[in-house]
């Protein structure tokens, strides 16, 4: 179970971050015509950060899977 609830923490940060990431780009969007030197430095920091939340999302998702599936297994076994 320790391990189930780190795995939901880490879920709820990588929502976090994708919700900074989001806000992130909005504000990115408003300085477009402005300044686009800023707004392209400011897209290439959120696509780098964006595949690394893709990275991160796949592993904690991933390993949810597999934990639940363990968690089931070993509850049908006590049952039996």
């Amino acid at each position: 179970m320790d391990q189930y609830d780190k795995f939901k923490k880490d879920n709820q940060f990588v929502v976090n971050w994708k919700r900074s990431l989001d806000r992130k780009e909005n504000e990115a969007d408003k300085i477009r015509t402005s300044n686009p030197v800023e707004y392209a430095k400011a897209k290439e920091d959120i696509e780098r950060q964006r595949a690394a939340l893709a990275e991160r999302l796949k592993h904690v998702k991933t390993s949810m899977n597999v934990l639940e599936k363990a968690m089931v297994c070993k509850s049908k076994r006590t049952i039996s």
